[in-house]
């Protein structure tokens, strides 16, 4: 026993997920685990060129798990959510907050880290449920109306090297 430590030891899975933001470049960004809205982690990223410019995060995500994210101010133009430490068919899903009426274009994309390069690219398309969206592959995404929430799940396919 090592009370000094102040350490807990969890259980379940984590991974991390690398969020990088753009127009606006600099927001904070408040992520909350649904079933603890009591918890909320809120995260200020690194920003590059301002407010024109892009913002990173980098948060710890509890693997089959749902999370809500929220912004300090307008929702960011550009999103990109890459799952760091997945192994293939580890999953989040997200809420992310949007104006009502916001028209969406999302893609599934594969990246090669060196040189960078985009070598697939899978367009991910609308349904009418989320109950869809948490039944999918990863491919689908439903924005409720009601609520300002675009709701997605981020899915590994692969198996993380190293």
């Amino acid at each position: 026993e090592k009370p000094e430590w102040r350490g807990y030891v969890c259980s379940g899975k984590y991974a991390q997920v690398f969020i990088r933001a753009k127009l606006p470049g600099n927001l904070l960004m408040t992520m909350v685990r649904d079933e603890y809205p009591e918890h909320p982690l809120t995260l200020r990223g690194p920003t590059t060129q301002g407010a024109s410019g892009t913002q990173k995060y980098q948060p710890a995500v509890m693997l089959e798990k749902s999370y809500t994210i929220h912004w300090n101010g307008r929702a960011p133009e550009q999103i990109f959510i890459y799952p760091t430490n997945f192994n293939s068919g580890d999953w989040v899903r997200f809420g992310l907050c949007y104006p009502r009426g916001t028209i969406f274009r999302l893609s599934y994309q594969l990246e090669k880290r060196v040189p960078v390069a985009t070598v697939y690219d899978e367009e991910v398309y609308p349904t009418s449920s989320l109950n869809a969206v948490e039944a999918g592959s990863g491919k689908l995404f439903y924005f409720e109306e009601s609520t300002g929430l675009l709701f997605l799940k981020v899915r590994a396919n692969y198996d993380r090297d190293g």
